[in-house]
């Protein structure tokens, strides 16, 4: 009987597979900066693929930034992205809604451009989406979107009405 592939495994034949060379077991990537405190500024995205890093302080990863704004705004270059490790009892990643959870009644906030609120429920002791805040407009002094041009009603004639 076969059994199924671990996740290192999985991870090292994909990256196998697109040519690439996995880091040695036990080794961080090479792209990713020695310390925590290193990786700021510009980095290296690769096309397609994610490079996060896991330090004891946080976790950092490579993205394209995109500013934070309620309107659509072009990527900007790569650049390091670091969270550090949670102090105040919540997990460190987002818990899944619905997924299990040990505190009931903790409630813990998520997001860095608008956020999302989870709860740990105290009966069923599962997370829930309990709130939320959306990113901010697109410029503070802004003000309200633009109305469209105002079109004038259309006379509505009655039947066998000629051209007026």
């Amino acid at each position: 009987m076969t059994r199924g592939l671990d996740l290192s495994t999985l991870a090292t034949l994909a990256l196998l597979a697109l040519g690439a060379t996995p880091p040695a077991p036990g080794q961080p990537d090479v792209a990713c900066p020695p310390s925590y405190k290193e990786a700021k500024g510009p980095c290296d995205a690769p096309a397609g693929a994610l490079r996060a890093c896991t330090y004891p302080e946080g976790r950092c990863e490579c993205l394209r930034s995109v500013p934070c704004s309620g309107a659509a705004q072009p990527l900007g270059e790569p650049r390091w992205l670091c969270v550090p490790k949670r102090t105040d009892g919540c997990p460190d990643g987002t818990p899944s809604p619905g997924s299990a959870c040990t505190k009931p009644g903790k409630k813990c906030s998520y997001g860095t451009c608008g956020s999302i609120e989870l709860t740990c429920d105290p009966k069923t002791r599962k997370w829930f989406i309990s709130g939320g805040v959306a990113p901010p407009p697109s410029r503070p002094d802004a003000g309200p979107p633009p109305h469209p041009t105002p079109v004038p009603p259309t006379k509505i004639r009655g039947p066998g009405a000629g051209p007026s």
